[in-house]
């Protein structure tokens, strides 16, 4: 009875031990299956403390292995910091123990997105019910709970959203376990629950928001509809989760909520808060209050704050007269003009003869003259003295430049707003004491900020707009924070009213994600998150908001931007003519416009403007330009252009010409080098005739271009055209098609897509086809008795299949020679089909053609839609002789070894017989007198006639009985199988085999350039023409022949199988393949079929269409190859079976990377048979899915590689062979990044471990090593950094093979080893660079700080792949170290190269000898390097009068006045009649009208011969000429800075003879520099600091190369303390990628590149950067901003000039009095009168001077 009840106790205890067992397996696979990337550590809680203790034990001792656990009851849970517990299993006894706990479950400790695992043994359906109910409440979802139902463990889980059922718990199963194994199992435990709502309603809460985000329209029934950008995104949300939007609208302005300090929530977020609502949008944006107590989404849109500004004040009509000028301009012209006036009424004091001096006789009105001068009228009378000549001559210069400028000022401030300008930044506004109005919304933004936080006022919803329409008063000194898109939406609705529109400051505020929020928790937040990011990376999100605002909106203060289109305001109505010569530009412009859109908005980033004249429709071009660059890079080109471009591949192209014989000319230039022909092509002819399109699309249909819009305007309507080639009964036509309308700005028919699909109906069309006797199975021939034939094989069905799809007829040409794929010769010359394709006899040509480089350049070619394998066909081997056969099942070492032991036998029982008879009965036994014989009769099978009676003897009888049946057993089993086998002796089964046994290796031309390089192949080659290939095949059949044949594997086995039907000997392949090639369709190049087939192709090769076509003719029963491989093993005496373990880690971890080439190399000493058997039971394990290779170690010494081994397999037996092939192990052989396994059966952990820290030295880390412990394989590896391990190569079990099976296995044979480093610390070396890029700060205690954007990279590297910065810091300036001519290197290069540091940066830049010594990353930054120039120097005042015109102008101008003067002076001293001639008669001074003629004053008196006429119209003409250009370039000049313009370019720099002073590191990026290379001078590190500030001198020579980082940096500092900043280039010289280095082969490169470029893709690595310096601190002075008031420095030598000459006139005045008075004593003595009698001296002169007959 007791015996009874302890068995059943033990019973209940095994069932219970089996429960516990089952539980844990099941949660394994739960965590295997679903969660085992995920998931760092696992949590167990459990409701009593003392409960399953056993089950928790054995669910710890389970996970805790791979994952870290945590143990936690209800007491413990209180206590618990750690935050978002992710995976919990809560082991629960009853439901209220689960209950109590619940209370415990907090979105502080536990993350209720989480995964949920529920182990509730005695639970029910209703329990499990009432847990997901309370569960789903904290809306916990992933949750998986386990209870017993009649001894099956039953998984259930809920999904709340089902067909009819909505936010529902019932329990549902998902798995059953029973009995040690699933009865059913899920896909996923853990299934995704919310892809489908099934039309579940959704609570949406929305607003009358900020528009344009949420939009109503109200409807004369009382309903609305919705509308606007957060209206589409939760309408788009809706339709892709299928629910249905339970909208709930708020309509007073401002329900989006406030948060108060009490915690109430009101409005949208209240509602979400509360969880009234699933959630609420409408242009909410995240802010930290918010975030804190709700979900909320991804940022799906940035909106942009701005500033709504009042309009400055308007012009008064005087105040635009005088803006032109400043204010002392002013007041110096009105002192000088009311100086001139106050000479002239002093002068009206003096004697006749002053004014008749100064003013010249006869001018009455003085004053009124200056008026005249000064508004630029003609003299009426012009004085005759020298001196008043002069005086009226500077005052008329002075004038003219005066009113030019004026002119031309007063134009463009004309051009300018009627409104004054108002404030552009915040500085202003706050200068001008305006009130920052605000929301409260946006309070926490503005609160901190340093100019707003004095001068701010927030106001409720209902003032904002209010505040609004008060910033249209020009008056009003505020500004209001409004959303960009609400402003533009806003002017959009004011623009329709006519009514003013709102300012925005050009200054932005900042920019504010918009996110959707969700009661918190909310299991929406990741079920929406991922098709939001869809929705705004796509670009939608940016296209919904576009749909509400324009940019045409936009006002803000005009003047900043410079001149705009004049009005009637202005100049009454000018410019109508250019407006109505504009709208026939314009409208192409739009239908251009359109094309683009429509159809290549996604594919085109680039489009080229092509011209046939150079100023062909210039207003056209300049508008296509403005209208496509602002989404496009647009690159003008013409016939001169084309022909020095170097961009191949033109893809989107525009062509405007005029004429037929323009384009034609210009299609000469249409090269397949230069354009894609399958690109597209754009023509604007708007003067063509329908019959200039039809010859135009001929001339590029030649070219196989179809992708064509033709623009032509007929009867003022622009019609669009193409061609279709291929139509009902129409082929290869090119006659013009109409697809487009455009009339009065609108299309009146316009198609879906303006290039069509213009292939996929060929409509019967024929395609000629050129196929020929080809390798078969590929193209077959079947011909009939009546001469006719018929054409099958895989590429026939092929060719048929795309006649069938495409609805052509294939005219077939079929080539019946052998070989006739065709030849291409050195002089270009094509033969055969190929030929034929080339020369465009053939649409097409296939027949197993492959893809070789030879034919892509002069064909097109399909995708490669079939891979054909090349093998060797090879001989058989010899017969094995009568002898050979018996000894086969042995190898030699067995045979060997059994002699012996029978020799030993015979020779003890021979010494045994010269024993006493007493030793020979013990050791043989009584009565066996033919021992020998008994040996001979035990060792074949023989029964002994006699048994010894003695145990001894017995016993050694049995013993050697039972080694004879072993021996004799396997002799019989293995010779009975080998005789089975084949008579020959195994046939070679590799390259080198062959190589080594002097084999030829055999094949056609086609092959050559894939074997020329193979080591073992190049020098035993034979190229044989095609007609013998089959003569050499059928010599392989003979076991003599000495030779392989190369050949299609697909070829071997249609030939095998028609020998075998005519019982023939089939041919014998090799089994190690050659390699594979792609096979493809040749057309001629260019050909339009290329993109037609190749979808079609792909599709027919991924659905296994072609692999079926290709199986029909041939099959793998008729394979031959080394069948012995195949068979029974040569019995050896030890066995190394790890093949089951290579191949997996081969199969698994390599085709998981997607490896395709595994070299095998053997680096044993000795050859071995049992080597060669395991390489080749090895290949046949793992198929033809790898291409693989064997070597040795002889083999890598000779040859050469021409990529790197990547996967390797190597096979070493002792540690001698290891340290061998390390000394061929170097990286220009092998790729120290890639797999590497080897084999060593017998290696001992020790020697595991040196074999480990040995590659470890040369970096090399994705190593397996495989190796026997006791009756085990097990693979290791190392794990060099683990938690408290630093650069440690302890050996590491990752897989344990036993038995036949796996008893451990790692997911992942070659486990990412670098994620994660465990705070071990890495050195890593830096120095004094290039500012910003490590900036150092000293402390007064002696530390020193480091900054800046490299500062910031190495520091983020450190943190997110956990490791500890050991630095090495170089206080030199270029420590970053230089290569020396002796072979040396100093500073952190030197350091990394003898890998005394892991890695160097410090802004170093990619270069070619350091990249040849160093390993190194990512150009994780493009740095710019610019020339630092010296400052320009100031003009002089006289420099800015002569700067509109150069010295040559200048030059040419003076001549032709001293030509004029000169020829005038000529002139005086010819007779009247001569003067009368040239000049006019009556004309008595032509100088001075010269002179009015200059400034563009009218002439007096006109001549009236014809002669003299056209002299003076030609050189008004010229003067007018002149003097507009003058006035125009001297404004122009003015208005830019009073600086000589710097050098803009290299060639400018050079041309000045600047030197260009180089860093040494930067000498080959200068050195081939034809501008640079003389003019250079190569500076060391510490000189580049002295010669930046040297730069600062205007008397520096040179221009200083450098960063442009460096300067912005050091700009800013400069900026912040008032100091002059660095000036640079504005031809910015090249651009540098910035890496960091490392020691050759480093570990580091790939993981520190995954990091580096997720920091560059994010902006984060740019973000750093702008924190030192961005584009705003870059000194460009020469830029011209607009018109400006001219001040007194810029009309300074216009004064000069004016003073100057009235000192010159003062001068003349005192000659002239001098010298009139000398001329008065001269006449006096001439006609004798006294001196004092001067009144009778005038008297006498008077008619004389007036008859002209005194001279002087």
């Amino acid at each position: 009875m007791i015996k009874n009840l302890f068995l059943i106790l033990l019973l209940l205890k095994v069932v219970k031990v089996q429960e516990n067992e089952d539980i844990v397996k099941i949660i394994d696979k739960i965590f295997k299956s679903d969660l085992s990337m995920e998931l760092p550590s696992i949590n167990l809680i459990t409701t009593e403390k003392s409960y399953k203790e056993k089950l928790s034990s054995k669910i710890i001792e389970k996970l805790s292995k791979k994952k870290s656990m945590m143990i936690l009851n209800e007491e413990s849970l209180n206590k618990l910091k750690i935050e978002k517990l992710m995976f919990n299993i809560f082991i629960i006894k009853s439901l209220e123990g689960f209950k109590n706990l619940s209370k415990k479950i907090t979105n502080k400790k536990f993350n209720y997105g989480g995964y949920y695992v529920i182990i509730f043994e005695n639970g029910t359906k209703e329990d499990s019910h009432e847990i997901f109910t309370l569960l789903w409440e904290f809306y916990i979802h992933n949750i998986n709970l386990l209870r017993k139902e009649n001894n099956t463990i039953i998984v259930e889980t809920f999904i709340p959203f089902q067909p009819s059922k909505c936010n529902q718990t019932e329990p549902v199963e998902i798995a059953k376990y029973k009995n040690g194994k699933f009865i059913t199992k899920p896909e996923n435990f853990f299934p995704l629950k919310f892809k489908n709502f099934h039309r579940c309603p959704i609570k949406v809460t929305t607003f009358g928001s900020l528009a344009p985000s949420v939009l109503r329209n109200n409807f004369p029934n009382g309903s609305y509809e919705l509308y606007g950008r957060d209206v589409k995104v939760f309408r788009a949300l809706e339709k892709e989760f299928n629910f249905y939007a339970n909208v709930t609208y708020l309509t007073k302005y401002g329900s989006w909520g406030i948060i108060f300090e009490n915690g109430t929530v009101t409005g949208a977020m209240g509602h979400a808060t509360r969880r009234e609502a699933d959630f609420a949008l409408g242009n909410l944006f995240l802010k930290l209050e918010r975030v804190l107590i709700m979900g909320y989404s991804f940022g799906y849109y940035l909106e942009t704050l701005v500033f709504a500004i009042p309009k400055g004040e308007p012009y008064s009509s005087f105040h635009k007269l005088l803006r032109p000028f400043d204010n002392i301009v002013w007041i110096i012209t009105l002192v000088l003009i009311i100086v001139t006036f106050f000479i002239i009424i002093f002068l009206n004091f003096q004697s006749n003869k002053i004014k008749n001096f100064i003013f010249g006789e006869g001018i009455k009105h003085p004053t009124l003259n200056v008026v005249q001068a000064l508004f630029g009228l003609s003299q009426h009378k012009l004085p005759t003295g020298d001196f008043a000549r002069f005086l009226l001559m500077t005052f008329l210069i002075f004038c003219l430049i005066i009113r030019s400028l004026y002119q031309g000022s007063l134009y463009q401030f004309l051009q300018l707003s009627d409104n004054q300008p108002k404030v552009s930044s915040i500085e202003e506004m706050a200068e001008k004491n305006y009130t920052f109005y605000l929301i409260a919304s946006f309070d926490d933004m503005t609160k901190d900020h340093q100019i707003m936080k004095y001068n701010r006022k927030v106001i409720a919803p209902s003032e904002f707009y209010t505040i609004m329409n008060n910033t249209l008063r020009p008056n009003f000194q505020g500004s209001n924070i409004i959303p960009f898109s609400e402003l533009l939406y806003k002017n959009k609705m004011r623009a329709l009213s006519n009514e003013d529109l709102y300012t925005m400051c050009k200054q932005i505020f900042t920019m504010i994600p918009i996110s959707i929020y969700y009661p918190k928790d909310s299991y929406l937040v990741t079920t929406f998150d991922d098709l939001l990011i869809w929705f705004q990376s796509s670009g939608l999100i940016s296209y919904w908001a576009s749909q509400e605002m324009d940019y045409k909106y936009l006002s803000y203060n005009s003047d900043l931007d410079g001149p705009k289109v004049m009005s009637i305001e202005h100049l009454s109505g000018t410019f109508q003519i250019w407006i109505f010569l504009s709208i026939e530009s314009y409208e192409f412009v739009e239908i251009i416009d359109e094309i683009v859109k429509t159809d290549l908005k996604i594919e085109i980033s680039n489009i080229n403007l092509i011209i046939t004249e150079t100023v062909y429709e210039e207003k056209l071009l300049s508008k296509i330009i403005e209208k496509l660059s602002k989404e496009k890079s647009v690159m003008i080109l013409n016939e001169e252009s084309l022909n020095k471009l170097k961009i191949e591949k033109l893809m989107f192209n525009i062509f405007i010409i005029k004429s037929l014989e323009g384009f034609k000319n210009l299609s000469k230039k249409i090269t397949n080098k230069k354009f894609n022909y399958g690109g597209y092509y754009v023509i604007i002819f708007e003067n063509g005739t329908k019959e200039d399109s039809h010859e135009i699309f001929t001339l590029l249909w030649e070219f196989y271009i179809h992708n064509i819009n033709l623009l032509r305007r007929e009867n003022n309507t622009i019609i669009v055209e193409t061609f279709i080639p291929f139509q009902p009964s129409k082929c290869n036509q090119t006659e013009p098609v109409e697809i487009a309308k455009y009339k009065n700005g609108k299309f009146i028919t316009k198609p879906g897509n303006f290039f069509p699909q213009k292939y996929e109906n060929f409509h019967k069309c024929p395609l000629k086809i050129t196929t020929f006797a080809s390798l078969a199975p590929s193209v077959l021939r079947n011909d009939f008795p009546n001469g006719s034939y018929e054409l099958y094989g895989r590429d026939v069905k092929v060719f048929r299949a795309l006649e069938k799809e495409f609805n052509f007829y294939a005219n077939v040409t079929y080539l019946t020679k052998y070989g006739s794929w065709g030849i291409i010769f050195e002089n270009g010359t094509v033969t055969g089909a190929m030929g034929q394709a080339t020369r465009r006899e053939a649409d097409f040509a296939l027949g197993n053609l492959n893809l070789k480089l030879d034919r892509a350049l002069i064909m097109g070619y399909s995708f490669g839609y079939y891979l054909e394998t090349l093998v060797f066909v090879i001989p058989k081997g010899e017969p094995y002789s009568s002898f050979h056969k018996l000894l086969r099942p042995f190898e030699n070492a067995v045979w060997i070894a059994m002699l012996v032991l029978i020799l030993l036998t015979f020779i003890i029982i021979i010494l045994l017989t010269f024993q006493p008879e007493r030793i020979k009965n013990f050791v043989i036994g009584v009565g066996i007198n033919h021992p020998s014989l008994n040996v001979l009769q035990v060792l074949f099978g023989l029964s002994q006639h006699k048994l010894p009676s003695r145990n001894f003897a017995r016993f050694l009888l049995m013993t050697f009985l039972i080694f004879c049946l072993v021996i004799r057993s396997l002799y019989q089993g293995s010779l009975y199988q080998f005789l089975q086998l084949s008579d020959n002796q195994p046939e070679v089964s590799s390259i080198e085999e062959m190589a080594e046994r002097g084999y030829t290796f055999y094949m056609i031309a086609s092959y050559d350039d894939m074997t020329k390089d193979n080591a073992a192949m190049k020098n035993r080659r034979k190229i044989i023409p095609p007609s013998e290939l089959y003569t050499i095949m059928n010599s392989t059949i003979r076991p003599n022949f000495h030779g392989s044949n190369i050949i299609a594997f697909s070829e071997v086995l249609y030939k095998n199988k028609l020998r075998a039907r005519s019982k023939e000997d089939l041919y014998t392949v090799c089994k190690q393949i050659f390699t594979m090639i792609p096979i493809s369709i040749y057309y001629p190049k260019d050909s339009y079929l290329v993109t037609t087939f190749d979808d079609l192709l792909i599709w027919f090769q991924s659905s296994g269409l072609i692999s079926y076509w290709a199986s029909q003719e041939m099959d793998y029963k008729y394979l031959s190859y080394n069948s012995d491989l195949d068979g029974p093993k040569v019995m050896s005496i030890e066995h190394f079976d790890i093949v089951e373990v290579t191949s997996e880690i081969i199969e698994s971890a390599f085709h998981q990377r997607q490896v395709t080439a595994v070299t095998f190399i053997d680096a044993t000493l000795k050859k071995s048979l049992e080597i060669h058997d395991f390489i080749n039971e090895l290949l046949t394990k793992i198929g033809s899915q790898h291409i693989y290779e064997r070597i040795n170690l002889q083999i890598i010494k000779t040859a050469k590689f021409t990529k790197r081994l990547n996967s390797n397999v190597i096979i070493i037996s002792s540690m001698n062979e290891f340290r061998n092939f390390t000394k061929i192990l170097t990286h220009k052989i092998f790729n120290y990044g890639g797999y590497y396994i080897i084999l060593f059966k017998n290696a001992t952990h020790n020697e595991a471990h040196e074999i480990f820290q040995t590659l470890w030295d040369f970096y090399i880390y994705n190593l397996n090593l495989i190796r026997n412990v006791n009756d085990s394989v097990v693979v290791e590896t190392f794990i060099p950094f683990q938690l408290g391990k630093c650069n440690k190569t302890d050996p590491v079990v990752i897989a344990n093979y036993q038995n036949g099976k796996f008893k451990l296995k790692s997911d992942d044979f070659f486990p990412l080893k670098f994620q994660n480093f465990y705070k071990c610390p890495l050195k890593f070396t830096t120095y004094e660079s290039l500012a910003p890029s490590v900036i150092r700060n000293d402390f007064p205690n002696g530390t020193l700080h480091l900054h800046g954007r490299d500062v910031d990279t190495y520091t983020t590297l450190s943190e997110t792949l956990n490791f500890k910065l050991d630095m090495f810091y170089i206080a030199e300036y270029g420590g970053w170290g230089y290569y020396n001519q002796n072979g040396t290197v100093t500073g952190g290069m030197a350091r990394a190269i003898r890998r005394e540091t892991e890695f160097i940066l410090g802004n170093n830049n990619l270069k070619y000898d350091r990249a040849l010594a160093m390993s190194h990353t990512y150009g994780y930054y493009l740095e710019t390097l610019v020339f630092m120039l010296p400052p320009a120097e100031e003009l002089s005042s006289f420099h800015k009068l002569i700067q509109p015109f150069d010295n040559y102008v200048w030059s040419c101008i003076i001549f032709i006045l001293i030509v004029a003067i000169i020829v005038i002076g000529i002139l005086e001293y010819q007779s009247i009649k001569v003067r009368s001639f040239v000049y006019g008669k009556n004309i008595k001074n032509p100088y001075m009208n010269i002179l009015i003629a200059i400034v563009g004053g009218s002439q007096v008196k006109l001549p009236k011969r014809n002669f003299s006429r056209s002299l003076l119209m030609m050189f008004l003409l010229f003067c007018i000429i002149i003097r507009s250009s003058y006035q125009g370039a001297l404004y122009k000049a003015l208005q830019q800075n009073d600086l000589i313009p710097e050098p803009q370019n290299v060639e400018e720099i050079a041309e000045r003879n600047l030197t260009f002073y180089v860093l040494v590191s930067w000498d080959e990026l200068t050195i081939n520099n034809s501008a640079i290379r003389n003019r250079r001078k190569m500076i060391q590190p510490l000189e580049l600091q002295r010669m930046m500030n040297d730069t600062l001198k205007k008397d520096f020579n040179g221009a200083l190369m450098t960063v442009l980082s460096e300067v912005l940096y050091r700009n800013k500092l400069r900026s912040l303390q008032g100091m002059e900043l660095f000036k640079v280039c504005k031809q910015f010289y090249t651009m540098i990628p910035i890496v960091m280095y490392m020691p050759k082969n480093s570990y580091l490169v790939d993981p520190f590149n995954m990091k580096l470029l997720w920091f560059e893709s994010a902006g984060l690595i740019t973000w750093w950067q702008s924190n030192y310096g961005d584009m705003t601190y870059l000194a460009d002075p020469t830029d011209f901003l607009g018109p400006k008031s001219l001040k007194i420095s810029h009309l300074s030598a216009t004064f000069q000039i004016y003073l100057c000459c009235c000192l010159t006139g003062f001068i003349i005045f005192i000659f002239e009095l001098i010298f009139n008075q000398k001329r008065v004593d001269f006449i006096r003595k001439k006609l004798g009168i006294k001196r004092h009698k001067k009144k009778i001296v005038m008297k006498k002169l008077k008619p004389l001077l007036k008859s002209k007959t005194l001279k002087w």
